[in-house]
Order: structure tokens, then C-alpha cells, then sequence
């Protein structure tokens, strides 16, 4: 009856975190409503837009084309730097606002509107359509040259939001990744055909590749300068029928990226280098307002601000009156300056701005909650800009300086938060912890020394909520906390006489797993070297790869020995054969994606690994590692003690993990396997010192708090295309990829907790090895170090079965207090944008965290444990 009550009440506290999570993520993540029009008679009307000086545009979108691909030293566009140098190109960095995904930034330089963060979501879904009632110059243009057509080519986000606006389109999807030409083929192959009519008004081209060869490789990978070359290659082609071509004359060709990317080839956070995008406006025209520039150049902003910084919505107001056509009215953007020249009145450059400005106030009055007051700075500056004529000296000055300042406060990161919902989330999260502690016989540690260490570590953790620092970089609280905690233990172990490899063994270790890829932009020295010496000497990153296989395979191979009794030359084929498989695919998918990462390499083997079909090896590969986790949970044989089933599982899941993760951070679990050898001579506080590891092993393979850290490739592992029946397939193998060190030790602990010990080692000194041990152990995983005993496999069941049912109320009740720690940080930060910028990012994840819950620490680990 107690067992029942156990369950029961741990099965309602993960309904509840289940509950709590999505009744928090909905209150966040709501729909963002374009504010009213209201009665605005008293403003001034728009004045008669100057005539443009084009009448046509050619938009070339390049996916997270950050600004030092076009403007730095060796950027492999030369063609776009020499029309930068002669005059005939104007180049800018334009910031995106965060969430750097393409969905909202697309949106961005089509209406100037500030982002919906519920875009993060709908950049996965492009079907999301969430443009009514947001007008574009798309639109406008449309409306305005009622006889031309708009023609689009490229990704089918475009045409997903705006079904209705184009008259010729040429959609493909662009969402699998590792297809870097195919989208770019199509608008190369479109753009002869759209140069040779003059029946378009617009031309709308949007290339991935260079998005997507960032996601597989990085910035750095070697597919980047081709395409880089490519690109220029078109720009020219571009560039020179607009010469030629007399109803091209008077074309406006633009490139631009609508976000830049970090140092792993990601984005969607708020890093400078995820920011930076390449803006270059291009035409003959330009020549006659500018003498050119110095090109390649030198950042003069930061590390990414090359050239004029100014703000991405700057481009859909400064599109508009190049073209004449009127600025939609959810615009946040200011005309750029420096192209006003191509007037030549000077009353001409006041009236556009000026335009800019009645059309800014317009929404600034409709944006706020209730009139404007005379206080108000930006109502103050309208007023001063109003009483100036078109022909003062000043009135120039004042309507950039009452636009750039309208522009500031209403681009401040908001949202329609439904507090309700939140506070909602909130009880169902204190009931998921009161649910845990049910479970676990209301006692949620034992209050002795460890006990009092595990407290300290949870009420540290929750108290980052006040600092949003340590939810922005949450890896620096787990890099200190983990490494005090394994100075605390080795500490206590070598007062008790353990040996000094023992006790500091896993601080030491620990140390390296956290620096072998530190997150963030500026990683620790230890970080760098590491990476740069397995970057420069692939041979030694590989032979630690295939250490790490072949551990695998000799440990998987003894333990099918010994739980399912195969004679050793059966299940050392078996074993070795999977483990080489495993290598094998690693070797040849990284060769694909990233073949810089196999610089050692012979040229016969390079040839022999293109021929290879990675497809094909990985479904045997999965296919064998199923058959073998079904074989392993038929019934035990008789005498077989539960920790060398759960051992033969591990290795089998340690597999499958290795292969969902990067080949850099395949030597991670040699280490891992390394802290636990060790930690088997731990007395208490196991499942403490687990979640622990497996909360810093997240940061170790160098993921951090923000969407940006989704490692996308590798879920397209065994994957083909992109189509419905995939994509739960293709979503899971990313999360694991992410989660991958994490799951390894959530999996892992479970043969940790099934065998009692004492204070002394494991005899044989095997990660996983037959031990003898003394000492009962508790319900809840502790030992009882006075009592002393030899027990039976039949005796450690018995002793370990309250084990998982402890284990699990353990990991639920932690999730629940990270659940509860953005909410209150979502409620003290609730006016501060950086609720949107670093908290939102942060409430994402545990959206994501929760799938890895309920499938692996829930439902897989259950399954482990129950067939052990």
C-alpha cells in the first residue's frame, strides 16, 4: 500500500511540472497585439513623398550573413568591396533585434514592426502566420504599382507569410539543414528569368546556404568561402544587368543578411555576433553621392560594426522612400541619412523625414495607454520638430533626433504577459514539490552533512531568480557549484583515508569536463587551448574517439557476459562489432559536415569515406543498438544482480548518445566514465552529487541558456528529408543532442544507486566491475555505514527497490524548483526587457528540458530500472 501511495504521488507530481511549465510558458509566450488606431486629428497629415529615384527593387536576402562575411579581410566577396570602393554600393551593419531567427526578421525589414517573441516558435512552423493587420512595404509597393507583379524566389517563409502578394513565386522548403545547395539553386536559376521581363516591380530572393553550412560547420567551415563566392558571383551577375539592361536602370539592388551567427554557427540570442548583419545598398546612382569607401575595412563599432551601425528597421522607411511609396504604419524605423544625397533639395530630405516622424507619432500616440503628457521627452521633441519650418537650418537635426528617440523607447522589448496564467504555473509548481515530498515519505534529504550540502545547493540555485546574470550564464553557478561540491567530497574522502587520486579524481576531472568547451563568447584560457589543440591535431582528437568507442565495447562486452551469460567470443563480436560501427559513422558523418575536422586523414581513406552511404550505416547502427536494449530486457538469468543489467543498458545508451553528439565532445564520456569509477567508492549522497553532474554536463559540451545553443544537425541524423512523418524524429535527436551528457548521467546514476556500498572502493577498480561492498542501504539510496553485511544479488534487489521511486521524486522535485525560479524571475523582471532578452530564452529550454524528463529520466529510466 505505501509502494502505491509512492507511485501515485509521484505520477501527480509530474502531471503538475507537466501543468506548471505549460501553464508558464503560455502566460509568456502570447500573442503580440498591434495597438489600435485612434483619433489623431490634431497630428500633422503626410506631406506628398519626394519623387524616387528608383522605381523598382531587387532584395537579396542572405541567410545569417553577419557582417564581417562581406566587409572583412579575405571575406570572398570581392566584387561587392569593389563597388564599395567605387562608390556604387552603400555599406551598413544593420542590428537585428533579438530573437535573431528568421521569422521575426523577415518580418522586421518588411513592416519595421518590433519582434513577437512567440515568432521563436513560429520560425520552427513557418505555417504560424502571424502578419494580419501588420502592413508591408511589400503591400504597398503592390498597391502602388498596381501594374507590376512582385516575384519571389527562395525559402517558403516568405510566401507563408504573405500568401497573397506575389504574382510569381518560386518556394522551396529550406528546412533540412544539411541540404546547403538546393534553396540556392532555385534562386539562381530564377533570377535569369526575372532579369530578362520587366513586368516586376520587386524581386525578392532569399538564399540559406550560408545559414545552414553555419549550423553544420560554424563560421569557419570549409563550405563557407564557396558560397561566400558563389553569392558575389550572383551580386555581380546582378550588378551588371542593372548596368546593361536600360529598364533596369533604375533598380534598387540590395544584399543583406537578416541576422549574423555565434562562434558554433547559431543564433536566435542576443550576442553581438548573432546581431551584425551585412547591409549593402547597390546602384550606379550611388556614385553621385559618394566618392567610396575603404573596403575590406576594419570594425570601428565592436568586433562586428563595420562601417555606419544602425538599426535593422532602418531599412523598411529608407526602402519606402527610395521607392516612393508610403511607410506602413507599425514602423520603428528611421530613414537613413546618409542616402537623403540622392535628392538634391534640401527640402526634400526635411519633408521624407518629416513623413518619417508624423507616421513614428502616429503609433507612439497609439502606443501609449493614455495620452501623451507635456512631459514626455518624445512628445516634447515632436512638438519642438513641429514648429519648425521645411526650410530651417535646424528642422533637419530635430526630425532624426525626435525619430532616432521615438524609435528607442518603442523598440524596448515587450510582451502581453497574462499573469494569471503565471501565477497559475506557479501553484501547480509548488504542488509538483509538496507531490515530491509526498513520494519520498515527506523527507527530501537526509539532514546530515550531505544533507545540509544538497539544501545549500537547491536554495542557491533558486535564489538566482534576483540575478539575472546567473540565468543569462546559468553554467557559471553549475561550474562553481559542481567543482566546490567535488572539493568538499574529496576533502572528506582523503581525511578518510581513500588515496588522493580517489578523492581529488573527480574535482580534477570535473574541472576538465567544464573547460573542455566553455560556454559563451569569451571561453577560459583552458577552453581555448583545448580547442584549438584538437582543431590544429585532428589525429589526437580522433584517438581519443576511438578510446572512447573501445572502452564502450569492452565494457558493453563484459556485461552481456555477465547478465545474459554469452561465452566471451559471442558477445566480444557482438560488442566490438557495434562499438566499430558507431566509430565508423562518426568518422564519415564528421567527415561530411565538417571535413576540416579530419585533416589527418590519408587521401585514400577521404576517398574511401565519400563512398560510403552514412544513411544507411546509421539505421544499421540504430537498428542494432534496439535489438540489443531488447535484448538485455528479457528476464534476467538466474543469479544475475540488477547493476549488470542496468550496466549492459548504459553502455547501449552511451552509444546512441556518442552517436547524437558532436565527435569534439565524444572524448566527454571517457571523463564521465572516469567520474564514475570513482564515485562507486561514495558513501551518500549519491543522487545529489548525479544531478550535479548531469545539470553541469549540459554546459560542458558548450550549451548555454539561450535558443542559439540548439545544435540542429545532428538531428537530421538517418534522415533524408524533411517532411511531417520526421519531424517529431528530427526535433527529439535534437534535444538529446543537446541533453546528451545530461541523459548519460541520469541513465548512468541508475547503476550508481543499484549497488549498496561503503566508504571503499570497488575491488577490481571497474567503471562498472563486480564490487563487494558492506554497509545496508536505505530506501533512499544512502548507506548505513554502522551495519555491516555480505549481501546476496537477492539481498541488493531488496535493498534497491525504493531506490528509483527516491531517485525520480529527487530529479522531479528539481525540475519543479527550476520551474518555479523563472517564474519568479519572469515576476521581478516583469518590467525590464531583459525578461524578454535572457529570461524568455531561459523559459524555452525548460520547455525543452521537460521532453528529456518525462521520456528519459520518467519513462526510460523506469524501464531500466524495472527490467533490471
Amino acid at each position: 500500500m505505501a509502494r502505491l501511495r509512492e507511485g501515485l504521488f509521484l505520477l501527480l507530481s509530474n502531471v503538475l511540472l507537466i501543468a506548471a511549465t505549460g501553464l508558464f510558458i503560455s502566460g509568456l509566450l502570447r500573442p503580440k497585439i498591434a495597438p489600435p488606431v485612434t483619433e489623431q486629428s490634431w497630428l500633422n497629415k503626410v506631406e506628398k513623398t519626394p519623387s524616387a529615384p528608383f522605381d523598382r527593387v531587387i532584395f537579396l536576402l542572405v541567410d545569417a550573413l553577419r557582417s564581417d562575411f562581406v566587409f572583412a579581410n579575405n571575406s570572398g566577396f570581392p566584387f561587392t568591396q569593389e563597388l564599395i570602393r567605387a562608390g556604387a554600393a552603400m555599406p551598413f551593419t544593420a542590428l537585428a533585434a533579438p530573437p535573431t531567427l528568421t521569422m521575426p526578421r523577415v518580418k522586421a525589414v518588411t513592416s519595421g514592426a518590433s519582434p513577437c517573441f512567440l515568432d521563436m516558435f513560429a520560425n520552427i512552423k513557418d505555417s504560424m502566420n502571424r502578419t494580419e493587420g501588420n502592413p508591408t512595404w511589400l503591400h504597398t509597393l503592390k498597391d502602388t504599382y498596381a501594374d507590376k507583379k512582385l516575384s519571389y524566389a527562395g525559402t517558403r517563409t516568405w510566401t507563408d507569410l504573405y500568401p497573397d502578394v506575389f504574382a510569381r513565386s518560386h518556394p522551396t522548403d529550406a528546412n533540412f539543414v544539411p541540404d546547403y545547395t538546393s534553396v540556392d539553386e532555385v534562386v539562381k536559376n530564377h533570377v535569369d528569368f526575372e532579369l530578362a521581363n520587366d513586368d516586376w516591380s520587386a524581386l525578392i530572393l532569399h538564399m540559406a546556404g550560408v545559414d545552414h553550412i553555419g549550423h553544420i560547420g560554424g563560421p569557419d567551415s570549409a563550405y563557407m568561402g564557396p558560397k561566400f563566392h558563389e553569392i558575389d558571383s550572383l551580386t555581380r551577375k546582378i550588378f551588371e544587368s542593372i548596368q546593361t539592361k536600360p529598364y533596369l536602370k533604375n533598380t534598387l539592388f540590395i544584399l543583406l543578411g537578416d541576422h549574423g551567427m555565434d562562434n558554433r554557427g547559431n543564433h536566435g540570442g542576443s550576442l553581438e555576433s548573432e546581431m551584425s548583419a551585412a547591409l549593402v545598398f547597390m546602384s550606379p546612382l550611388f556614385q553621385r553621392i559618394s566618392p567610396g569607401q575603404t573596403s575590406p575595412a576594419d570594425p570601428n563599432a565592436g568586433e562586428y560594426g563595420y562601417h555606419t551601425v544602425i538599426d535593422q528597421s532602418n531599412i523598411v522607411p529608407t526602402v519606402a522612400s527610395l521607392l516612393g511609396i508610403p511607410i506602413p504604419r507599425l514602423n520603428l524605423g528611421v530613414v537613413i541619412p546618409e542616402l537623403l544625397p540622392l535628392w538634391k533639395d534640401p527640402k526634400e530630405h526635411i519633408t521624407l523625414l518629416r513623413n518619417n516622424a508624423v507616421q513614428m507619432m502616429r503609433l507612439y500616440v497609439d502606443w501609449l495607454p493614455s495620452p501623451p503628457a507635456v512631459s514626455d521627452e518624445v512628445f516634447g521633441l515632436w512638438k519642438k520638430a513641429e514648429t519648425l519650418g521645411s526650410g530651417a537650418d535646424e528642422a533637419l537635426s530635430v526630425l532624426l533626433k525626435f525619430c532616432t528617440k521615438a524609435q528607442y523607447v518603442m523598440s524596448v522589448p515587450s510582451g502581453d504577459i497574462s499573469f494569471p496564467l503565471i501565477f497559475y504555473g506557479l501553484a501547480a509548481g509548488v504542488g509538483t514539490i509538496l507531490s515530491a515530498l509526498l513520494a519520498h515519505r515527506m523527507i527530501p534529504f537526509s539532514f546530515n552533512d550531505s544533507g545540509w550540502e544538497n539544501m545549500a545547493i537547491v536554495a542557491s540555485y533558486a535564489c538566482t531568480m534576483f540575478y539575472v546574470g546567473l540565468i543569462e550564464y546559468e553554467h557559471l553557478f553549475w561550474y562553481y557549484a559542481s567543482l566546490l561540491s567535488m572539493a568538499h567530497i574529496g576533502y572528506r574522502n582523503f581525511r578518510n583515508n581513500q588515496g588522493f587520486f580517489a578523492s581529488w579524481g573527480p574535482l580534477f576531472l570535473q574541472f576538465i569536463s567544464q573547460s573542455w568547451n566553455q560556454a559563451g563568447e569569451n571561453p577560459a584560457r583552458l577552453a581555448v587551448f583545448i580547442q584549438k589543440y584538437l582543431g590544429e591535431n585532428t589525429g589526437a582528437l580522433w584517438l581519443l574517439t576511438s578510446a572512447t568507442y573501445a572502452v564502450s565495447g569492452y565494457n558493453l562486452s563484459a556485461r552481456l557476459n555477465q547478465s545474459k551469460g554469452l561465452i566471451d567470443w559471442t558477445s566480444s563480436i557482438l560488442s566490438h562489432g557495434l562499438g566499430l560501427t558507431a566509430l565508423l559513422f562518426k568518422f564519415h558523418s564528421t567527415l561530411v559536415i565538417t571535413p576540416e575536422a579530419a585533416s589527418f586523414a590519408p587521401q585514400w581513406l577521404l576517398s574511401t569515406s565519400a563512398r560510403v552511404n552514412i544513411i544507411f550505416l546509421y539505421r544499421i547502427l540504430s537498428i542494432s543498438i534496439i535489438m540489443k536494449m531488447a535484448y538485455v530486457l528479457l528476464p534476467l538469468r538466474k543469479g544475475t544482480i540488477r547493476k549488470d543489467n542496468l550496466a549492459a543498458m548504459m553502455e547501449l545508451v552511451g552509444l546512441y548518445l556518442m552517436t547524437q553528439s558532436r565527435a569534439h565532445n565524444i572524448p566527454l564520456f571517457l571523463i564521465f566514465r572516469s567520474q564514475l569509477q570513482l564515485l562507486e567508492s561514495l558513501p551518500e549522497n549519491r543522487v545529489s552529487v548525479i544531478l550535479l553532474f548531469a545539470e553541469s554536463a549540459y554546459s560542458a559540451f558548450g550549451f548555454t541558456n539561450s535558443v542559439a545553443a540548439l545544435d540542429i544537425p545532428l538531428g537530421f541524423n538517418g534522415v533524408t528529408t524533411w517532411v511531417s512523418s520526421t519531424i517529431q524524429l528530427i526535433q527529439w535527436q535534437i534535444f538529446i543532442t543537446m541533453w546528451a551528457g545530461s541523459a548519460w548521467w541520469i541513465c548512468a546514476g541508475l547503476g550508481l544507486l543499484a549497488q549498496p556500498k561503503s566508504g571503499k572502493a570497488s575491488q577490481n577498480g571497474n567503471a562498472h566491475g563486480p564490487s563487494t561492498a558492506s554497509g545496508k542501504q536505505k530506501p533512499d539510496g544512502h548507506i548505513n555505514g554502522s551495519a555491516k553485511s555480505s549481501e546476496t544479488p537477492k539481498e541488493v534487489l531488496s535493498h534497491s527497490e525504493g531506490v528509483w521511486t527516491t531517485y525520480l521524486a529527487h530529479i522531479t522535485l528539481f525540475q519543479a524548483v527550476s520551474v518555479i525560479r523563472l517564474i519568479g524571475a519572469s515576476i521581478w523582471y516583469r518590467d525590464d526587457p531583459q525578461l524578454w532578452t535572457v529570461i524568455l530564452h531561459a523559459s524555452a529550454l525548460i520547455a525543452m528540458k521537460l521532453v528529456i524528463h518525462t521520456t528519459v529520466n520518467c519513462l526510460f529510466s523506469g524501464l531500466m530500472w524495472a527490467s533490471a
